[in-house]
C-alpha cells in the first residue's frame, strides 16, 4: 500500500473534473472575441441588435462558467479531501502494525507530523493543482492561439513569456527546495520538544528544568523560523517580480498596438482583445509558477508517508489460516534481542519454560531484560535470534490475531483511556457485561472504590486517568486485563503501587480465579515472587538462573542482594 494506489480510485473524478474546467476555460476564451464584437458590430456601427446579441451570449456564458464552477468545486473537493482521508486512515492502520523498535525508527513527534501535517499539505497543494492543471494549460495554449489569429507580432510576446517565467520558477524553487526540506525537519524536532515536555511536565518541575528545556525550544523554533524566513524570502519573489513582468509585456502590447493602429494593420477592438488575451495568458502563467512553487513541498510531504506505508513491519501479522486455539505452554528457545547497531544485546540466549497453569516471575536489577522478554513474547518486539514456541511450535506459524487474543497484558506503564469506567473495561473484553466487569474489579481490588464513584460503571475518567491514584490507576489497569478470557495473563511490576494487602488478595483471586491459565509476572518484591511456580533471576540480559523463590534464596547470592536491598529500603 502507498499513496499512489490510494489515488487510483479517484482518476475518473480528476477526468470528469477537468472535462468541466476544460469547458469552463473555452468558454472563457470566448469572452474576448464576444467583447470585440460589441465594439466592431455594436458600438463603433450604433448597431442596437449586435450589441444585445453579442451581450445575452456573454450572459448565458457567463452562467454557463459559473454552473461549471460549482459543479468543479463539488467534484474538487470530493476527491482532495477524501484522498486525504483515504490516507489518513490507511496509515493510521499501519501505525497500529508497528513495533516499539518500529517506532523509534523515526520518531513519535514525526509520525504524529506525517499523518497531520504533512497530508494536509497534499490536501492543500491538490486542491489548488488540479485547477491549475486542468485550466492553465489550456488557457496558456487557447489564449495564445486566439491572439495569434488577430495579430502574430503582438503574439510573440505572449509566446516570450513563457521561457521567462519558466526560468524564474525554476531558479526560485531551486533555491526555496532545501529549505522546505529543513522546515519539515524542524517541525518534528519542535513536536519532539512539544511532546517531551507535557509528559514530562512533573519531572522537568521536580527538578526545576524549566529554563533548560525553554532554551532547547528557543533553539528549535529559531532554527525553524529561520529555515522559514529563507523559503519564503525566495518564494516572496514572485509577487515581487511577476507585476513587474505583467506591467512590462501590457506596456508592449499597448506600444506594439498602438504602432500597428496608425499603419492601418490592426483595429482598435482587436487590441483590447489582444490586451485580454495577454492577460489571460500572464494569470495562466502566474499559476503554473505558483503552483510549481507548492508541489515540491507536497511531494516531499508524500515521500515522508511513503516512508510509513513502506517502512518494513519487524512484527508482521502472518496471513495463515493456524489459528491458535489455546496456549497450553511457552517455550523461549535461546532468545536473543538486540537494537540495530547496538553493541550488546538486551537480552541473551534466554531459555525457560512455562505451562498451563504455572506462574512464572521474573526479576532482577533495573535494565537487566525483564520486559524485554516480555516485549517479544506480546510481539512489541522480534527475537533477533532463537526461537519462542508455543505449544511446541515457532510463534510465527500462528495467525498473530489469533495469538494475541489468548494474551492479556499490564504494561508497566499505567494507561487509561479517557472515557468511562465502563468503556476501560470493555477494551479488554467489547462484549463484557456488568457482572463480568464487576467480578473483574474485584479480583483487582477495585471494587471498593469504584462502587463509591458517582456513577460507579459509568464514572468519568479523565485522560490518562489523571482523577485517580497511582495505586486505584494500577487496579483498574489490571481489572482491565482480568475481565478478559485469556490462556495467558502478564503483569509488568504491576505491584509496585499497591499495598501488601492489596496485593496478597489479588494474588489469591489469580490463583483462584485463573488458576488454569499461565501467570508471568514481573517484581522486585519478594512477596509477588514467593508463590511463583518458577523465578527467573536476570543480570545484564542473562537469565543467570531459574528456580523456586526457596531455591534461589538458598544457593544464590545475587537473589539474596536484590532482596536485602529491597527490604533495606522498604525499611
Amino acid at each position: 500500500m502507498n499513496s499512489n494506489k490510494l489515488f487510483k480510485p479517484y482518476l475518473k473524478y480528476i477526468l470528469i473534473y477537468m472535462l468541466i474546467i476544460g469547458l469552463q476555460v473555452l468558454l472563457n476564451l470566448l469572452m474576448p472575441e464576444l467583447v470585440a464584437h460589441i465594439l466592431k458590430d455594436g458600438i463603433l456601427l450604433g448597431n442596437k441588435n449586435s450589441i444585445y446579441t453579442n451581450g445575452f451570449y456573454m450572459f448565458i456564458i457567463s452562467i454557463i462558467i459559473f454552473s461549471c464552477s460549482l459543479i468543479g468545486i463539488r467534484f474538487m473537493t470530493k476527491i482532495t479531501f477524501n484522498y486525504a482521508k483515504d490516507i489518513r486512515y490507511e496509515l493510521y492502520k499501519k501505525f497500529q502494525k508497528f513495533s516499539s523498535l518500529d517506532i523509534q525508527k523515526y520518531g513519535t513527534s514525526s509520525y504524529i507530523t506525517r499523518v497531520t501535517n504533512d497530508i494536509d499539505q497534499i490536501s492543500n497543494v491538490m486542491t489548488m493543482a488540479l485547477y491549475i492543471l486542468a485550466s492553465a494549460p489550456i488557457t496558456l495554449i487557447g489564449a495564445t492561439f486566439m491572439a495569434i489569429r488577430i495579430n502574430a507580432s503582438i503574439s510573440f510576446i505572449f509566446l516570450l513569456l513563457i521561457p521567462i517565467m519558466a526560468i524564474m520558477t525554476s531558479v526560485i524553487v531551486f533555491f526555496a527546495n532545501p529549505y522546505f526540506k529543513l522546515q519539515r525537519e524542524y517541525t518534528d524536532k519542535i513536536n519532539k520538544l512539544v511532546r517531551e515536555f507535557i509528559t514530562g511536565i512533573r519531572v522537568i518541575r521536580a527538578f526545576n528544568k524549566e529554563k533548560t528545556e525553554t532554551k532547547k525550544f528557543d533553539k528549535a523554533n529559531i532554527q525553524f523560523a529561520n529555515s522559514l524566513f529563507k523559503a519564503n524570502k525566495h518564494i516572496a519573489l514572485f509577487p515581487t517580480i511577476i507585476p513587474v513582468i505583467s506591467n512590462l509585456s501590457s506596456l508592449a502590447v499597448m506600444f506594439l498596438g498602438a504602432y500597428l493602429i496608425n499603419k492601418g494593420e490592426l483595429n482598435i477592438e482587436y487590441l483590447i482583445s489582444l490586451q485580454q488575451y495577454g492577460m489571460q495568458v500572464i494569470i495562466a502563467l502566474i499559476m503554473m509558477s505558483f503552483i510549481m512553487s507548492m508541489v515540491p513541498q507536497a511531494l516531499m510531504a508524500k515521500r515522508r508517508i511513503d516512508e510509513m506505508f513502506n517502512q518494513e513491519i519487524v512484527v508482521e501479522d502472518v496471513k495463515s489460516s493456524n489459528i491458535l486455539t489455546n496456549i497450553n505452554s511457552i517455550e523461549f528457545n535461546k532468545v536473543t534481542y538486540a537494537l540495530d547497531d547496538a553493541e550488546y544485546p538486551l537480552i541473551r540466549k534466554v531459555s525457560f519454560i512455562v505451562n498451563k497453569g504455572e506462574t512464572l516471575a521474573i526479576t532482577g536489577a533495573t535494565g537487566s531484560g525483564k520486559s524485554t522478554i516480555i516485549n517479544n513474547l506480546v510481539r512489541l518486539n522480534r527475537e533477533t535470534s532463537g526461537e519462542i514456541l508455543i505449544n511446541g511450535e515457532n510463534v510465527d506459524n500462528f495467525n498473530l490475531s489469533s495469538y494475541k487474543e489468548k494474551i492479556s497484558y499490564v504494561p508497566q506503564m499505567k494507561k487509561l483511556f479517557k472515557g468511562t469506567i465502563r468503556s476501560n473495561m470493555l477494551i479488554g473484553k467489547t462484549d463484557a457485561t456488568n457482572e463480568e466487569i464487576i467480578d473483574a474489579l474485584k479480583q483487582a481490588g477495585a471494587y471498593e472504590f469504584v462502587e463509591k464513584l458517582d456513577g460507579f460503571l459509568d464514572a468519568k475518567v479523565e485522560k490518562n486517568g489523571e482523577n485517580f491514584s497511582g495505586g486505584q490507576k494500577q487496579r483498574l489497569c489490571m481489572a482491565r486485563a482480568l475481565v478478559k478470557e485469556a490462556d495467558v495473563y502478564i503483569f509488568d511490576d504491576s505491584f509496585s503501587a499497591l499495598d501488601y494487602k492489596t496485593e496478597s488478595l489479588i494474588r489469591d483471586n489469580l490463583n483462584n480465579y485463573k488458576k488454569d491459565s499461565i501467570k508471568i509476572i514481573i517484581s522486585q518484591r519478594q512477596s509477588s515472587l514467593m508463590g511463583a511456580d518458577k523465578v527467573l533471576l536476570m543480570q545484564e540480559g542473562v537469565l543467570i538462573d531459574q528456580g523456586t523463590h526457596k531455591d534461589l534464596l538458598e544457593r544464590n547470592d545475587t537473589y539474596k542482594d536484590i532482596f536485602a536491598q529491597v527490604e533495606e529500603v522498604e525499611m
